[in-house]
């Protein structure tokens, strides 16, 4: 066996198992069929899955695409496959009916393939529709952001190797019969779920209102405010507010304290008497004793012979 034959063998089983294994979506709200069995709220979505929503919209959150969603309008069918090539794309094929894209916040990383019968539009960041009618035609409408837009690569259409890019609120319609078509202004915002086709809904004149509703967003509980498991951004930002400062609880009110009556004394006291006192007499004196003249001694009875 050759060795390219013998390496081609040994790796196209483990390529095989890896798509088996590649989870790319979560059903988030719907009721449909996911490979031809029932499928209920929480299937997880591999690579190569086939998608029929039911009678009700059908909500696809991506995983690992930040912020995006695909809705699928009752009785559509897609099939969504990861490029073999490059690994950081995906497919997504439109086999039948509508299909709403919302990769708004996604960045410029994450880029989708977006097929119909044969059309082919690439985008990233940007929120457009997508119808493929019975008779093989396509038509997109950019209703932000904005994609490239170009025919199916396989088809052998004359103008197979143009693309145009379509900006906001631009149509354009592609069949593979034709090729591409003029580019449309939409004048209205065309919705997921209304009845008409997205190029009559997109001629609308003076009907300004529609391009701030989304039907399918508000059918299948996808609100702008969404909290899905793929809303978070790719790098969590906490954003902490300035505290208020801690109110001082308010002092308690103040206790009123009110004295006990005074109770009379029963017995009235006596009158009080008053006593004037008279000032005390200066203390009495002793007159001045007089001096007395000594006498002689002799005259005391003592001789001066005696004194000697």
């Amino acid at each position: 066996m050759p060795y390219r034959a013998l390496l081609f063998t040994l790796i196209a089983p483990l390529v095989v198992a890896e798509e088996l294994t590649d989870p790319l979506a979560l059903w988030a709200f719907g009721t449909g069929t996911h490979m031809g069995q029932p499928s209920v709220i929480g299937n997880v979505v591999m690579s190569g899955d086939d998608l029929t929503a039911g009678e009700q919209p059908v909500r696809l959150e991506l995983l690992g695409f930040p912020g995006s969603d695909l809705i699928l309008s009752p009785g559509s069918t897609i099939q969504i496959r990861r490029n073999a090539t490059h690994r950081e794309r995906l497919h997504i094929d439109v086999r039948g009916g509508s299909l709403e894209v919302d990769l708004r916040g996604s960045g410029t990383s994450t880029i989708l393939d977006v097929r119909g019968a044969a059309l082919n539009v690439r985008c990233h960041d940007c929120l457009l529709l997508i119808e493929r009618d019975p008779a093989n035609a396509d038509y997109v409408a950019v209703i932000s952001g904005q994609a490239m837009a170009g025919i199916r690569p396989g088809l052998n259409i004359e103008d197979g190797g143009m693309a145009i890019m379509l900006q906001a609120r631009q149509g354009l319609r592609c069949s593979s019969a034709n090729g591409l078509a003029e580019v449309d202004q939409l004048e209205a915002r065309p919705q997921l779920l209304a009845a008409a086709t997205l190029q009559k809904q997109g001629q609308k004149t003076g009907d300004t209102d529609s391009w701030a509703l989304d039907d399918a967003a508000l059918a299948t509980n996808d609100p702008p405010s969404d909290g899905g498991i793929t809303r978070l951004p790719a790098v969590a930002v906490v954003v902490i507010a300035e505290v208020p400062p801690l109110a001082e609880p308010p002092a308690p009110p103040l206790a009123v304290v009110t004295p006990p009556p005074v109770i009379p004394d029963p017995t009235p006291a006596p009158p009080f008497s008053i006593v004037i006192t008279p000032p005390l007499a200066p203390p009495a004196t002793s007159p001045p004793l007089a001096a007395t003249p000594s006498a002689p001694l002799w005259q005391r009875g003592r001789s001066p012979r005696s004194m000697r």
